[in-house]
C-alpha cells in the first residue's frame, strides 16, 4: 500500500522537511522593516511640523496662516501612512503567530493521539506475521499489530488537515 502522509507533507511544506520540529527562521525581517517605515513617517510628520512652525514664526498674518494650512493638509497623510505601516507590521506578526500555531498543532512522530496511541507519520509496513498469513489464523492473529498501527497512522493524518479548514 502506497499513500502519502498529510502530517509529514504539511511538516515538509511549512518546516522544509518532513521531520522538521520547528519552523525555519524568516529569511527577511519584514516586521522590523515595516516598524522602521512607521517610525520614518512619524519623524516626517515631526519634521514637517517643525519646518512649518519655523516658517510661521518667521512670518505674520497671511503667511503664518498659510503655514498652518500647509501643516493641516500634509499632516493627516503622513500620519495615515505611519498608521498603515504599523497595521502591516501587526498583520505580519499575526500571520507569523498563526503559522507557528498551525505548525505546532501538526502531529509529530511519537506524539500521543487522543486514542492513546503514538502518532505515526509513515504508512506502517506489514511484518513477517502478516507476510506469512499468520494474522488471519485465529490461533496466531494476536501476534499482529498491523491493524493498530494502521489505525494510528489514519488517526495521525486525520489530525493534520488543519490547512484545509
Amino acid at each position: 500500500m502506497c499513500y502519502a502522509s498529510s502530517a509529514r507533507e504539511y511538516r515538509k511544506q511549512m518546516g522544509g522537511s518532513g521531520n522538521a520540529t520547528a519552523l525555519p527562521a524568516p529569511t527577511d525581517q519584514g516586521i522590523a522593516k515595516w516598524e522602521n517605515v512607521g517610525k520614518a513617517f512619524d519623524q516626517m510628520v515631526t519634521d514637517i511640523e517643525d519646518a512649518l512652525r519655523a516658517a510661521e514664526a518667521a512670518h505674520e498674518g497671511r503667511a503664518a496662516d498659510a503655514a498652518n494650512a500647509s501643516i493641516a493638509q500634509i499632516k493627516p497623510f503622513a500620519e495615515e501612512a505611519a498608521n498603515t505601516s504599523r497595521g502591516v507590521k501587526a498583520a505580519l506578526q499575526e500571520q507569523a503567530s498563526y503559522q507557528r500555531e498551525a505548525f505546532d498543532a501538526l502531529p509529530a512522530e511519537g506524539d500521543t493521539l487522543p486514542s492513546g496511541q503514538e502518532a505515526i507519520l509513515d504508512p506502517p509496513q506489514k511484518g513477517w506475521v502478516e507476510e506469512w498469513g499468520l494474522d488471519s489464523n485465529p490461533i496466531t492473529s494476536w501476534m499482529s499489530d498491523y491493524e493498530e498501527r494502521q489505525q494510528a497512522y489514519i488517526d495521525t493524518n486525520q489530525r493534520s488537515p488543519i490547512m484545509d479548514q
